[in-house]
């Protein structure tokens, strides 16, 4: 838990007074899904973690990839 609470202490969801729980849940899954399927990781190809993830087991899985 205090990994998520340092993570949102450096992000543009710090300083935000929440009105419920649900709002930090909700908050906190559209930050999840952008870390997660938007953001560029540039040593990787500038391609989004989950399309990198999905490159890295196509090509395990592809029987014509040299090993």
């Amino acid at each position: 838990m205090l990994l998520i609470r340092v993570r949102l202490g450096q992000s543009p969801l710090h300083g935000i007074s929440w009105q419920s729980r649900e709002a930090v849940e909700l908050a906190t899954l559209a930050w999840l899904d952008w870390f997660n399927h938007r953001r560029l990781l540039e040593p990787m190809g500038n391609v989004p973690p989950a399309e990198a993830e999905a490159a890295y087991y196509r090509q395990l899985n592809d029987p014509a990839m040299p090993t």
